[in-house]
């Protein structure tokens, strides 16, 4: 069954926190978006003035060319870091940062040809295929990233596939019968009073209850 993972992105930390309230015993797992203006034009919450449960699994998905908070990770249940085929950040220069051993993911922006990240993609442990332009939730999902999704999956890339952005019901009957591990929703579930009720509406259209 395709994992539903809730994704934050705030300026915040009051806004921070009410997410993390809604969240908390619904979901066992979230990915917080970190952004540096360097990368995509704003400045998010930094990790330091980030709190969150320790029972919660945390992602870091980084829209950045220079974070360097990785020192900060260590304080949380980090299960994963992502980082931008389009940034100057790699796995490779950042593993002995990270003080556990974590899943690394290689994000993929809109308008990259995913023929690109073939030979990259080999030392990561999936792909997360953006939805939306990276820097701002809320945004209409680009229907374009089906083609992708079957471009690696005919050239035998056997990586699991994680879609970020522009998740809801509409969208996700793109996504309807392919091969999708993992989807990273924002603003559709906690912008809503009814986290679950959103949860189970995105599992029925991708499954065509």
């Amino acid at each position: 069954m395709v994992k539903i993972v809730p994704a934050i992105l705030t300026y915040d930390q009051k806004s921070f926190a009410e997410s993390i309230k809604k969240i908390k015993g619904n979901f066992n797992e979230i990915q917080i978006d970190i952004c540096t203006s360097d990368f995509v034009g704003i400045n998010t919450l930094s990790v330091s003035e980030i709190e969150i449960p320790k029972n919660i699994e945390v992602g870091w998905h980084l829209m950045s060319d220079s974070f360097d908070e990785f020192d900060q990770l260590k304080k949380f249940n980090t299960v994963n870091i992502i980082v931008h085929f389009e940034s100057l950040l790699r796995k490779k220069n950042l593993e002995d940062k990270v003080a556990k051993e974590v899943k690394w993911g290689l994000a993929v922006n809109p308008e990259t040809d995913v023929s690109q990240i073939r030979e990259l993609l080999n030392q990561y442990d999936f792909v997360q295929l953006m939805g939306v332009t990276p820097g701002a939730q809320g945004q209409e999902f680009h229907p374009a990233i089906t083609a992708k999704i079957i471009l690696l999956k005919n050239r035998g890339i056997a990586k699991p596939i994680w879609i970020d952005g522009g998740i809801n019901p509409q969208s996700v009957k793109y996504l309807r019968n392919l091969d999708i591990d993992t989807l990273v929703v924002g603003s559709y579930l906690l912008e809503s009073s009814n986290i679950l009720g959103k949860k189970e509406e995105i599992e029925k259209s991708f499954y065509q209850v």
